[in-house]
């Protein structure tokens, strides 16, 4: 299976709108970074995330996943219906672009899922001299009051479902292997508002991820909501929790003279 196929599950797509929006500040921010306003990329966009809560500040955006199911949710949500949105399927890697020359490009959750050395050297002639690389990252619980228990149980759970390790958020370089690619010029951390939610919506959510999608648990996925449940019970207030997002934006140009 192609890496990161999972995405296009309807069970995953289904279960993404109860992922935790990010901090607004990240969407101020995208704006403050962007050199121009007429063309912005949403790379890897998933529903649009970011494509649709910025429709109005670019003339035009384009939203590119390779999953349908991904682009078909999009355009049912907000702004999804944007005109000035073009929604595009196909691998980054290999996809014929429009709306090109970029101003920005933005990769939110999506840039660890993508073959780099086929990728960049395509991005670097879509992009304007002045244009601004920006990576998104953070859309899980950030130390919540069930920390200690949530550590152990994606300890077991990850080693379940991949054979791997767990590797704590922050520890995980695979993540950051972009930047071999990318001069990083900064990059700022955001904190949300509280959050609260649903426990059997914080539960979907994790099986929008593509760890513990249903695919990946299969039979067992049944104990894992009963387990992460019983785990989030005693800091349920009527069954919803409260948490916070803490989300990183890090931005900088992609690196033309090393290609």
């Amino acid at each position: 299976m192609r890496f990161g196929a999972s995405f296009e599950d309807q069970d995953v797509v289904k279960r993404y709108i109860h992922r935790a929006p990010y901090p607004d500040e990240v969407f101020c921010k995208i704006v403050d970074l962007a050199p121009e306003r007429r063309s912005m990329l949403d790379l890897g966009c998933g529903p649009g995330t970011i494509a649709r809560r910025l429709a109005s500040q670019f003339e035009r955006l384009t939203a590119l996943d390779a999953s349908r199911a991904m682009l078909d949710l999009g355009r049912q949500l907000p702004n999804g219906k944007a005109a000035n949105i073009h929604w595009m399927e196909g691998l980054a890697e290999h996809v014929t672009y429009v709306g090109y020359p970029y101003d920005i490009i933005v990769a939110a959750e999506s840039i660890h899922w993508m073959d780099h050395q086929y990728l960049f050297p395509k991005l670097c002639n879509l992009v304007t001299d002045a244009h601004i690389f920006a990576v998104v990252e953070g859309d899980e619980a950030c130390q919540p009051p069930w920390q200690t228990e949530w550590e152990a149980f994606l300890a077991r759970w990850i080693r379940y479902a991949t054979h791997r390790p767990y590797q704590p958020v922050g520890h995980e370089p695979f993540l950051r292997r972009y930047e071999e690619w990318v001069e990083v010029l900064g990059e700022q951390y955001f904190i949300s508002k509280p959050i609260v939610q649903d426990v059997d919506h914080f539960i979907a959510c994790q099986h929008s991820r593509n760890t513990f999608a249903p695919s990946a648990l299969g039979s067992a996925m049944t104990a894992f909501d009963r387990e992460l449940a019983e785990l989030l019970g005693p800091y349920a207030t009527e069954n919803k929790i409260e948490y916070i997002v803490k989300t990183r934006v890090t931005w900088g140009k992609i690196q033309v003279n090393t290609l």
